[in-house]
C-alpha cells in the first residue's frame, strides 16, 4: 500500500511540475495581452492535471520523459501459508481439466507473530518512513484548513442578518446584474475586516458593521458583486478542493506556488466581471472601494473568498483592474489557443505501440500447442460454445433423469444417459447450486456429487452422461512440435534427450491420465515432433508440462474461474460453529443448510466423526479444520468445496541451476538428485507417500513437481530460503 502511495504521488508531482513550468511559460510570454480570465483558466489546468487519474492516450499525444518509472513487483511468497485460499499468482489458461481447483490447507497452520519473510523483501527500504512523513504533513495541513472552516462557522454563527430594506434592495439588485439564481443571505459582523463570501450550498456574504454604515451605494454595488461573481463561478467550492490539493501535495513547492497564481488571477477575474456587472466605466472608482478596505487589518479566515484577503495582493490588483476593458475578442482567440496548446502539451499522451512479443535471454518464449489430426466438427465445436455460458445452477434432491431435463431446457443441448446409469441414479439426491458457473463446470459437479464412477463426454452432437466405462471418449491424435526443447545436437544423445521427454511427460500426467488403462493412449517422437494420442483432457495435461518445460520455472498455474470470486466471498464470511461428536456428513449437510454453502463430502468418508467449536472464524478455517478432524483435504473445484480423500494435484516447474551448480569434480546429475532428495525429506513430507510414486524429475536444471498448490507454495519458500541462506 505504502509502495502504490508514494508512486502515485511522485508520478502525479512530476506531470503537475510539467504542467506548471508551461503554464509559468505561458503567463510570462502572453500576460499582458490575456485577460484575467483567462488567465485564471490556464493555472487551473494544474489543479486539474492533479485530479486526473490518468493522461489519455490520443493519436499524435505527446511524449513526455518520465524520471521516475514504475519499478516491475515481483510477487513472493510469505513465510508462512494462508489460513483461507491459496491465491493464484499466475492465472495463465492451459491448465489441465485436473487442476481446476485451488485448494485449502489441510489443517489451520499456526501464525506466529513477528514471523518474519524471507528474502531481500523482509529488508526496510525507507518507503514506509517516507509514507509516515507524508501522512502526518497531510494531517497537519488537512487539520489547519479544518480549524479555519470552523473558526469562520463560528463567526457566522455570531453575525447578524441583515434585514434593512435598502441594504437588502441593494443585494437584489447586485444579484440580478451577476447573473446568480441562488438565494443569498447578507450577514454584518464585527469579526471580520473585509467583505467575504462563504458557503457552497446556502451562500452568505458577511460584511463588517462599518462598512455597512460608512458605505456609499456605488461601493456597496461594488464589493456585493465581486463576491456575488464568486457566487456564480462556484469558487467556495474550488476552495475546498484546492483545501484537499494542499494538504496532499504540501510538499510540491511548484504545486503551491501555482495555487497562489490561480487565486491571484481569480481574485482579478472577479474583479473584472464585477466591474462589468456594475457597469463601472470608470476602472479608478472600482479601485478607490479596495483602496478603502487598506486602512484596516486584515481579519478573514483562509476558508473564506474575502474582497481583500492580504495587503500584499492590493498592488497587482490594482493594476489588473486598471487594464480592465470590457470586451477584446483578439484576447479571447489568444486565451483559448493557449489553453487548447496547453491541454495537449500536457494532458496527451501518444497511443502505445502494440505489444510484441518478448524475445530474448530470460523472457518468455512462444508456447507449444498441438496441432490436431482432425479438426474440431462443426457440431462440437457449436455444443461447446454453449456449454461455456455461465449462468446458475440450482438442483434440490434431483435424480440423474431431473438432471438431463435440466440440462436440455436450460441450455437447449441434446443430452443422452446410458441405461445403467439412468437405473442406478434413479434415486439419486442429487443437491447443485452454483453461481457464474459453466455448464461444463456444472457437469463436473453433479458427476462428483453423484460418485460412483458417472462421468460425462460430448459424443454424436449430444451430452452423453453414462459410467466412465461406457462412455463413448474419442481420442485424439496430437502434434506438438518439441524442438525447442531438444538442445542437444549430437543425433545419440538428442536421441536420449527425446527418451527422456517422454518419459518426463507421461511420469507429469499420469496422476490424472494413466497410459497403460487404454491401448490407444501412446505417445512417441516423429523427428522433431511428439505425436501423442490420448483424451481430450489429457491432450492439456500434455500441452501444460510442454510449456512448463519451455517457460522455464513458472511454478504452478491453477486458473481463475468467475465464480472463483463469489465463493471466494463466502469463505470469507466470518461464523461460528459447534460440532458436538456428529459425523462428517451431518456437519456438511448443516453447513451446506446454515449458510448456503455448495459443499461436498466424500460419501464414504461421511461416518468419520468431527468435534469442533469455533466462534467469529472465517468459513475457509472451519472446512480446513473440518477437513484436519476427519484425515481429509479441502479444496475448491467445479463451483464448489470438496472434502475429500484425494486433493488436485497441479504441475509446477522450478529453475534451480544456481543450487545445483557443480563445483570441480562434483557431478551434477548427482547435485540434481541430491536436491530432489533434499526436497522430499524437508517440504511436507508425509504428502508425497500419497502419490503412487513422487512425482519429481528434472528436465536439465528445471525441477518439475506434480504436487498440490499447498506443498507447491511451501516448495517455492524452501528453495527461496535455500538460496538466501547460500548467498549470506
Amino acid at each position: 500500500m505504502n509502495g502504490v502511495l508514494l508512486d502515485w504521488l511522485a508520478h502525479t508531482s512530476w506531470q503537475a511540475a510539467i504542467v506548471v513550468v508551461l503554464v509559468l511559460a505561458a503567463d510570462l510570454a502572453l500576460g499582458r495581452f490575456l485577460t484575467p480570465r483567462w488567465r485564471y483558466r490556464l493555472w487551473f489546468l494544474v489543479v486539474l492535471r492533479v485530479l486526473l487519474p490518468v493522461t489519455p492516450s490520443v493519436p499524435g499525444g505527446i511524449p513526455r520523459l518520465d524520471p521516475l518509472p514504475s519499478a516491475p513487483r515481483i510477487a513472493r511468497p510469505t513465510a508462512t501459508p494462508e489460513r483461507g485460499l491459496a491465491r493464484a499468482e499466475d492465472p495463465q489458461v492451459g491448465a489441465a481439466a485436473r487442476a481446476r481447483s485451488i485448494p485449502l490447507p489441510v489443517s489451520p497452520p499456526p501464525v506466529l507473530d513477528g514471523d518474519p519473510e524471507v528474502g531481500p523483501s523482509s529488508r526496510p527500504d525507507g518507503r514506509a518512513a517516507l509514507a509516515a512523513v507524508w501522512a502526518l504533513g497531510a494531517l497537519f495541513f488537512l487539520a489547519r484548513g479544518l480549524l479555519s472552516h470552523v473558526a469562520l462557522l463560528r463567526r457566522i454563527s455570531s453575525a447578524r442578518r441583515v434585514d434593512e430594506g435598502r441594504l437588502l434592495a441593494v443585494l437584489e439588485e447586485c444579484r440580478r446584474r451577476a447573473g446568480v439564481r441562488r438565494k443569498t443571505v447578507l450577514l454584518a459582523t464585527e469579526a471580520i475586516s473585509s467583505p467575504a463570501v462563504a458557503g457552497i450550498f446556502r451562500p452568505r456574504i458577511l460584511v463588517p458593521e462599518e462598512t455597512l454604515a460608512r458605505s456609499t451605494e456605488k461601493e456597496l454595488r461594488h464589493f456585493l458583486v465581486h463576491e456575488l461573481a464568486h457566487v456564480r463561478r462556484n469558487d467556495p467550492l474550488l476552495n475546498v478542493l484546492l483545501l484537499g490539493v494542499r494538504a496532499s501535495f504540501w510538499f510540491h513547492l511548484p504545486l503551491l506556488y501555482a495555487i497562489a497564481r490561480l487565486r491571484a488571477a481569480q481574485e482579478s477575474a472577479r474583479d473584472w466581471e464585477a466591474m462589468r456587472a456594475a457597469g463601472e466605466t470608470s476602472p479608478a472608482a472600482y479601485a478607490n472601494t479596495l483602496l478603502r478596505f487598506l486602512e484596516r487589518r486584515c481579519v478573514v479566515e483562509e476558508a473564506a473568498l474575502a474582497f481583500l484577503h492580504r495587503r500584499s495582493d492590493l498592488k497587482r490588483r490594482i493594476l489588473m483592474i486598471d487594464a480592465y476593458r470590457p470586451s477584446d475578442p483578439r484576447a479571447r482567440w489568444l486565451g483559448a489557443g493557449t489553453l487548447l496548446g496547453l491541454v495537449w502539451l500536457g494532458f496527451t499522451a501518444p497511443i502505445p505501440a502494440p505489444l510484441q512479443p518478448p524475445t530474448g535471454s530470460g523472457q518468455e518464449k512462444p508456447g507449444i500447442a498441438g496441432t490436431r489430426q482432425v479438426d474440431v466438427a462443426p457440431w462440437e465445436a457449436a455444443l461447446r460454445e454453449k456449454l461455456a455460458k455461465t449462468r446458475t445452477w440450482v438442483l434440490r434432491d434431483a435424480n440423474l433423469a431431473a438432471v438431463a431435463d435440466h440440462l436440455r431446457e436450460t441450455v437447449e443441448v441434446n443430452v443422452v444417459v446410458h441405461p445403467e446409469a439412468l437405473e442406478e441414479f434413479a434415486h439419486a439426491g442429487i443437491d447443485v447450486r452454483l453461481e457464474e458457473a459453466s455448464a461444463e463446470e456444472f457437469l463436473r459437479l453433479v458427476c462428483r456429487v453423484a460418485g460412483e464412477g458417472l462421468d460425462w463426454c460430448l459424443a454424436g452432437e449430444a451430452v452423453v452422461l453414462a459410467h466412465h466405462w461406457n462412455l463413448p471418449r474419442a481420442f485424439e491424435v496430437r502434434f506438438y512440435d518439441a524442438g525447442p526443447l531438444l538442445t542437444e545436437q549430437n543425433p545419440g544423445e538428442r536421441s536420449l534427450q527425446k527418451e527422456h521427454l517422454v518419459e518426463l511427460v507421461m511420469r507429469m500426467t499420469e496422476v490424472a491420465h494413466p497410459w497403460d488403462e487404454d491401448p490407444r493412449a501412446s505417445i512417441r517422437f516423429w523427428n522433431d515432433l511428439l505425436v501423442v494420442s490420448q483424451r481430450r483432457e489429457a491432450h492439456a495435461g500434455v500441452e501444460e508440462v510442454l510449456n512448463h518445460l519451455l517457460a522455464g520455472g513458472s511454478g504452478p498455474r491453477p486458473p481463475r474461474e468467475p465464480w472463483r470470486a463469489k465463493l471466494g466471498e463466502a469463505l470469507r464470511k466470518r461464523v461460528e460453529v459447534s460440532f458436538e461428536d456428529v459425523t462428517l456428513a451431518e456437519a456438511s449437510a448443516r453447513l451446506r443448510q446454515e449458510h448456503a454453502l455448495p459443499l461436498v463430502a466424500n460419501e464414504a468418508c461421511g461416518d468419520r466423526k468431527v468435534r469442533l467449536r469455533l466462534a467469529n472464524v472465517e468459513m475457509a478455517t472451519v472446512l480446513a479444520w473440518l477437513a484436519s478432524e476427519t484425515e481429509l483435504h479441502s479444496f475448491l473445484s467445479d463451483g464448489a468445496v470438496f472434502i475429500d480423500e484425494r486433493p488436485p494435484y497441479l504441475v509446477g516447474s522450478y529453475a534451480v541451476g544456481d543450487l545445483v551448480a557443480a563445483g570441480e569434480g562434483e557431478d551434477r546429475e548427482a547435485r540434481r538428485e541430491e536436491l530432489a532428495d533434499l526436497v522430499r525429506s524437508h517440504v511436507a513430507p508425509n504428502s508425497w507417500d500419497e502419490l503412487e510414486e513422487p512425482r519429481l524429475a528434472f528436465w536439465n536444471d528445471l525441477l518439475v513437481v506434480v504436487q498440490t498448490e499447498v506443498v507447491h507454495a511451501e516448495i517455492r519458500r524452501f528453495l527461496d530460503s535455500l538460496r538466501g541462506a547460500l548467498h549470506r
